[in-house]
């Protein structure tokens, strides 16, 4: 049965991400580069500030599956946390709305409406993940993750097929159609709590124990500085050739980044491994290092492959997957594609740190971040070229960093 979930829930993953991938595609093919790229900036906007609720899945799935033998408790926790979640979601929509005239003069946007909507998308955004790992938390990993793939996913490809292709919108309808498949996401899974909590809600709902909300906010406050820290990473260069360049190169940009993301996501199956594993050698008090070492291997061979095909035939790629139109951004690809393969290394070892519990290495990345944001935006400006370079040069500069810090770190645990 166990093996069964497993399965189901590997093969409706792959499918959400493949789905998510295919939208960039046909939105890619269907909108004019200059489109594509306002599209793309708004939604490296709106990445970066959700990502640091990437985090609520495994903070919410975690806690409640801790008192799985009081679902009484899990019920206290599950509506405490929907109302800090609502809150959090209207919160971070009204913060990214007032900001949005701010967003559509540095991105150069004819008006305030897709900054507006890219607000809605975030607010509808925050909630997904929190309904998720709720329905995790319960056990209900199949049905969470199909009704993420369906549901989102799915949703928003139908929607997109409809809107931009079959009705001829712009990005404006690119990011209603995300708007919308959130909220079709967010009340099926609210509906699938509803039902599974009904049995439990006719008995009286005991307090959280003392310090339960203090422990969650310990145990999730360095992995949303880390997901923060990987959205920078994997969107600000696409917000800074919409701010610096012509409306064209922005798009032409952001197919090449779009493509270039898939030597960060090919391994990230991996992480999923790696995690668990060496926090149970570190329990143990057991080396971790061949752990580390195969994941790291996978994640070269898998990411340094997709590497070596870009670099090798980088027009072939970007035309296959957007068309004659998007040749263009042929020359930008491998760069990208080497900064993403770093990217990927990173993951590696920012996941090690987490699962050793070796937070110091915050402090560098951050530092590192705001060096390769500094070199991009003062240095690496002159064309998108230049500013796929300086991301490279940051994230090799990161990669050196926090290899030395881990080996540090690990050889002085009076340090950890």
């Amino acid at each position: 049965m166990l093996l069964r979930s497993s399965l189901l829930v590997l093969v409706l993953s792959n499918l959400a991400s493949l789905l998510n991938y295919l939208n960039q595609l046909v939105l890619g093919r269907t909108l004019t580069p200059e489109d594509y790229g306002i599209f793309n900036a708004l939604n490296a906007v709106a990445v970066i500030a959700a990502s640091v609720f990437m985090v609520v899945p495994f903070v919410v799935a975690r806690f409640v599956v801790k008192h799985e033998q009081q679902p009484a408790l899990q019920v206290r926790l599950i509506d405490g946390l929907s109302r800090v979640g609502w809150v959090a979601a209207a919160g971070a929509m009204l913060a990214l709305a007032l900001a949005s005239p701010l967003i559509a003069a540095q991105l150069h946007l004819p008006s305030l409406l897709p900054a507006l909507l890219i607000a809605l998308w975030l607010g509808t955004a925050v909630l997904v993940p929190l309904y998720s790992g709720v329905l995790n938390g319960l056990l209900l990993y199949v049905r969470s993750t199909l009704q993420l793939s369906l549901g989102q996913s799915g949703v928003r490809l139908a929607l997109t097929l409809l809107l931009v292709v079959a009705l001829a919108g712009t990005y404006n309808a690119a990011i209603l159609a995300g708007v919308v498949s959130n909220g079709v996401a967010v009340v099926w899974m609210a509906w699938s709590v509803r039902g599974a909590l009904a049995p439990v809600r006719t008995a009286p709902l005991p307090p959280l124990p003392a310090g339960e909300v203090a422990r969650m906010a310990r145990f999730g406050f360095p992995v949303a500085l880390n997901w923060l820290a990987v959205g920078f990473l994997t969107n600000m260069d696409v917000v800074i050739v919409k701010h610096l360049h012509a409306p064209d190169l922005a798009g032409y940009y952001a197919s090449a980044a779009i493509t270039a993301r898939i030597a960060s996501l090919l391994p990230m199956m991996l992480l999923w491994v790696l995690f668990p594993e060496v926090a149970k050698s570190t329990q143990r008090k057991e080396s971790a290092l061949p752990n580390i070492l195969v994941t790291l291997g996978l994640t070269l061979l898998a990411s340094g492959s997709f590497a070596l095909l870009v670099w090798l035939w980088p027009e072939l790629v970007i035309t296959t997957l957007f068309g004659a139109k998007y040749a263009a951004a042929a020359r930008y690809l491998p760069t990208i594609t080497a900064a993403m393969a770093l990217v990927a290394v990173l993951n590696v070892l920012f996941n090690t740190c987490l699962a050793k519990s070796l937070y110091a290495y915050l402090y560098p990345t951050y530092a590192g971040l705001a060096f390769t944001a500094a070199l991009i935006y003062f240095w690496f400006n002159s064309d998108p070229g230049q500013v796929a370079l300086g991301l490279l040069i940051g994230c090799a500069t990161l990669v050196v960093v926090n290899v030395g810090l881990l080996a540090y770190l690990v050889a002085r645990p009076a340090l950890r």
